[in-house]
């Protein structure tokens, strides 16, 4: 079967196809590809990218919203921590990619062979050099934040030489690993067609020694301001919020070292696509709580009483008091002219019926018609009545 594959570009047309539509990789004894829905753990992987991303966006807004808009200052570490979050963008799209082409813990006998241009130079190129520039922007901007914090004038200057001692291998670090997978092999197409000749370095090597040395950096970052931080006098919350951000820093560490140990079971010859699924669920958590730990100590000052959030809260507050002021007064004028109108009214029909008695008004129209004929008719009797006066004829 080698030596078919190594002879393909002359072999005709429709033996082409064929083998272009068959597997990735010769399946085990009695083992059938399926190349539609193979079984797969993608759920667990739309859940881990899920989380990731919504925690990783809502700290970066959190810090761009405090350093843009209540502290009115943006220096170095935020624009490295932009390129960092821009580069983590691209990883998350290397992700859905790997997601979508060729699913994770699927066995590459499940994927076809012409899937796999799709499929390798994403693991190969974007994967690697997306991971390391997103670390490369965020732990540096992670040092530079730790010395503005606590050396801002080389008041401790082991802590700020050390700083910038792993600022420099982190730069080199990541820069290597960036230009070592663009050349990984030459040509680039030999990584996807074996029949194409070519020269490639041990890429399991390489991914070893990034791993292994991230990991260095982990460690060294985390307990780089450890000796600083508990010589501080700090009140409960503040001790409570750096023992936060630095637990985050041990997850990234945990994560880190996950991904260490999934890189020795790659297999590059092999199932290629099955082995480095773990990795890559590693390594995406991984970079998510770097960026997480440096965005997280400027929280708090989003929630500061002053800029644009609290002013609207502010005015929130206002506008629901000022509507409930006015609410009371008008039910108030509300009953009050309640009041009114009914005394009003009473008057109004007293003086329509045109008289009241001690127990109050007349309330009908007839009987007050029907007093006045009665009147009228006792006047008259009454005259008729009186005896004739003197000298009146008889």
């Amino acid at each position: 079967m080698s030596s078919i594959i190594f002879n393909f570009p002359n072999l005709p047309p429709a033996l082409q196809q064929q083998i272009l539509d068959g597997p990735a990789l010769a399946p085990p004894d009695g083992v059938t590809p399926v190349f539609k829905n193979p079984p797969n753990r993608n759920g667990q992987a739309i859940a881990v990218l899920v989380v990731c991303l919504f925690l990783s966006t809502m700290a970066a807004i959190g810090r761009a919203y405090s350093r843009t808009f209540v502290m009115k200052r943006v220096q170095l570490q935020d624009y490295l921590g932009l390129l960092a979050f821009g580069s983590y963008a691209v990883l998350a799209w290397v992700y859905l990619d790997f997601l979508h082409n060729a699913g994770f813990f699927v066995h590459q006998w499940n994927i076809q062979l012409k899937d796999m241009v799709h499929i390798a130079p994403g693991l190969t190129f974007g994967l690697t050099i997306s991971y390391s520039a997103s670390l490369l922007f965020a732990k540096s901007a992670i040092l530079l934040e730790w010395v503005r914090i606590f050396s801002p004038h080389r008041t401790n200057r082991v802590f700020y030489w050390c700083s910038y001692l792993m600022i420099v291998l982190n730069i080199l670090l990541y820069i290597s690993s960036i230009i070592s997978s663009a050349i990984t092999c030459i040509p680039h197409q030999s990584i996807y067609y074996p029949w194409i000749p070519g020269v490639c370095i041990n890429r399991k090597a390489l991914g070893l020694f990034t791993a292994f040395f991230n990991v260095i950096m982990d460690l060294l970052i985390l307990l780089l301001p450890q000796r600083i931080i508990w010589t501080l006098q700090m009140t409960t919350s503040r001790k409570a919020g750096i023992s936060l951000i630095f637990s985050v820093g041990v997850l990234a560490t945990v994560c880190a070292i996950g991904r260490l140990v999934t890189t020795f079971l790659i297999d590059y010859d092999a199932d290629a696509t099955y082995t480095v699924a773990p990795v890559i669920l590693w390594t995406f958590p991984e970079v998510t709580c770097v960026l997480l730990v440096f965005c997280l100590p400027s929280l708090p000052k989003s929630f500061a009483d002053q800029g644009p959030i609290f002013e609207g809260v502010q005015m929130m507050r206002s506008w629901i008091s000022l509507s409930t002021q006015r609410s009371q007064k008008s039910s108030i004028r509300s009953k009050n002219q309640s009041g009114w109108s009914s005394t009003a009214r009473k008057q109004r029909n007293a003086h329509v019926y045109g008289m009241t008695d001690e127990y109050g008004p007349v309330t009908s129209q007839a009987e007050l018609k029907l007093v006045r004929a009665n009147s009228r008719k006792g006047n008259e009797a009454t005259q008729d009545q009186l005896p004739p006066l003197p000298g009146q004829a008889q």
